[in-house]
């Protein structure tokens, strides 16, 4: 019962974060030279430049009614990267829309150096999120060092990342594509009400953070687009018409402590929800717990996800993260518990899926164990996209999975099976709960559950996972 104390802690948060008010004064990023409709390169990093500079101009109020960017009603402008870094007490009130310059060429790498903007004046700089790595191109907005943020308004940031999930299908860029908002070492944040499109990779990558509210979000994927694209490029299943490897154009991904996520819309091919881990090296907190997910519609989508989770030396860990009431339609999987190869150990301990509707899977309705996946420049954690096709798909030892409840799951037409239940022997999985997920209608190819050495129990539940090395202990 642990954790249900914890959900209501984060859920208190969320009413509190409920509270943040949005002044109606506010600084125009017109104010700063930004130009509306124009789409060419210079305009792009004019744009960018004028929202950074708004941002610093505001920062020296001290009043922090005063401290709002706005991005004007009705317009929308073209943005090179935005760099944004010790916010405090801003609010970015997006009611007009901001879009990705869609110029590949022209877009500034993330390597270590200063990057200027074009005629810049005030010598405004960009500088790297310093990953330690080159190659990478700079992300869309990204956010460092901030504390009370806010991000509201009616508008729309759009990645248009057609072209990037081109070049990631040619294996040009696998590992470099940008995220349309990275945030890093930030607290106190409300980030609602704002519609997310076609991002390059993940649309929203919030790591290290401490107290983060995110409400009232759409987040949409051209999926119509991307299947085409990798139709083109023979990398569809002949069977099924779905892919058969991601474009990583994930919805949310969390690592932190006391995150809440709520009233949710996402379409697309990948994770919806993927609560990733924190370790030793964490600021914030050495685990990415205290997760809250509620209210949540999922088209396509691989899943509310824990993870991946692979084993690290400073000991990766997620643990009480709670999803309830989601629904699901036509996804590849919908409750997701993934574990990676690595070094070290990790944990996952604590995760509950509450008042789960699933309609209409087309891959694995439940998975819990190693991550099935393959990516464009043809590496793999080792298990087969596949399985159990291609019987090629080891556990993993080094993070055991724990206390992880399923509490009124209902599944509706699943096409290949119910799930997939997967530990090691050596670390089997512990105190999984079956309690009211039940099958309601279809004949899947697979009948019963695939399950192998984890323990628990199984209550009210059909088709039941209990087999030879499963749920022995009933």
């Amino acid at each position: 019962m642990k954790s249900f104390g914890a959900i209501v802690v984060v859920a208190a948060l969320a009413a509190a974060a409920a509270a943040a008010v949005v002044s109606v004064e506010a600084v125009s990023i017109e104010e700063f030279g930004a130009v509306a409709a124009a789409k060419d390169n210079a305009a792009a990093f004019q744009n960018a430049a004028a929202v950074q500079k708004a941002f610093a101009a505001v920062a020296m109020e001290k009043d922090r009614a005063a401290r709002v960017v706005e991005v004007p009603k009705g317009k929308e402008f073209f943005i090179m990267p935005i760099t944004l870094e010790q916010v405090y007490g801003v609010t970015l009130q997006m009611d007009g829309n901001l879009t990705s310059c869609n110029n590949m060429t022209a877009w500034p790498f993330e390597d270590n150096a200063v990057v200027k903007y074009p005629d810049d004046d005030d010598d405004l700089a960009v500088r790297s999120r310093r990953e330690g790595r080159t190659g990478r191109f700079l992300n869309i907005i990204s956010l460092t060092n901030c504390s009370d943020f806010v991000w509201t308004g009616e508008g729309t940031i759009d990645g248009v990342g057609f072209d990037w999930w081109v070049n990631t299908i040619k294996n040009k860029i696998p590992h470099a594509r940008p995220h349309l908002f990275v945030m890093e070492l930030c607290e106190n944040v409300v980030i609602e009400n704002i519609r997310a499109r076609n991002s390059p990779q993940f649309h929203f990558k919030l790591d290290d953070f401490r107290n983060v509210t995110v409400r009232n979000i759409d987040i949409y994927v051209d999926v119509t687009k991307q299947q085409q694209l990798l139709g083109d490029h023979g990398l569809l299943d002949v069977m099924s018409g779905l892919p058969t490897f991601p474009l990583n154009t994930d919805g949310i991904d969390p690592r932190g402590i006391d995150g809440v996520f709520v009233n949710l819309t996402i379409t697309n091919f990948d994770d919806a929800v993927a609560v990733k881990p924190q370790n030793g090296g964490s600021h914030y907190s050495h685990c990415s717990e205290n997760m809250f997910v509620q209210n949540a519609r999922v088209t396509f989508g691989v899943g509310m996800t824990i993870g991946s989770v692979p084993s690290n030396p400073k000991c990766n860990c997620v643990r009480n993260v709670t999803f309830t009431d989601v629904t699901f339609d036509h996804p590849f999987k919908a409750i997701y518990v993934k574990t990676n190869p690595g070094e070290g150990t990790g944990i996952i301990d604590q995760i509950n899926y509450f008042n789960i509707k699933i309609f209409d899977s087309i891959w694995w309705t439940i998975y819990i164990g190693p991550q099935q996946q393959h990516q464009p420049d043809g590496t793999d954690p080792g298990c087969s996209m596949i399985y159990p096709l291609d019987p090629k798909c080891p556990t993993n030892p080094r993070v055991p999975i724990s206390n992880i409840t399923l509490r009124n799951v209902t599944m509706t037409k699943p096409l290949i099976g119910p799930g997939i239940v997967r530990c090691n022997a050596t670390k089997p999985c512990t105190n999984i709960v079956f309690d009211n997920v039940n099958q309601l209608s279809g004949k899947p190819i697979w009948h019963n559950y695939i399950c192998d050495q984890a323990q628990g129990s199984v209550t009210a539940s059909s088709p039941s996972p209990a087999g030879p090395t499963c749920f022995t202990n009933q």
